[in-house]
């Protein structure tokens, strides 16, 4: 590879990181506001990591909680990601920012 082209893959790259970039995830309340993660090690020890739906799957099953995981249908790019923890009466509901309603 020539050295020109190198620098073109290597400026689309550098262009293409902020789109390929995990997105930012939030915790949704009753009334369609929204709260970082952290609000979640309020009702679950070492929930302050959690960053993803991965993050929050990988800790349920770290503290030997059963769960359910279900990906929910959101319009266009954004994703909604919902878990049931019977042990603890959860249910949460983790949203890209799209879908977050106004806050209060």
């Amino acid at each position: 590879m020539s050295a020109r082209r190198l620098g073109l893959a290597l400026a689309g790259l550098a262009l293409a990181g902020p789109v390929l970039a995990a997105p930012e995830w939030r915790l949704m309340a009753r009334h369609g506001e929204c709260h970082p993660l952290a609000v979640l090690a309020r009702k679950l020890p070492d929930a302050a990591a959690v960053r993803t739906p991965q993050d929050l799957a990988a800790l349920l099953k770290q503290q030997g909680l059963a769960f359910t995981q279900t990906d929910r249908p959101a319009p266009g790019a954004e994703r909604s990601v919902a878990f049931e923890v019977p042990a603890k009466g959860l249910n949460i509901l983790l949203v890209t920012p799209g879908l977050c309603g106004p806050t209060r």
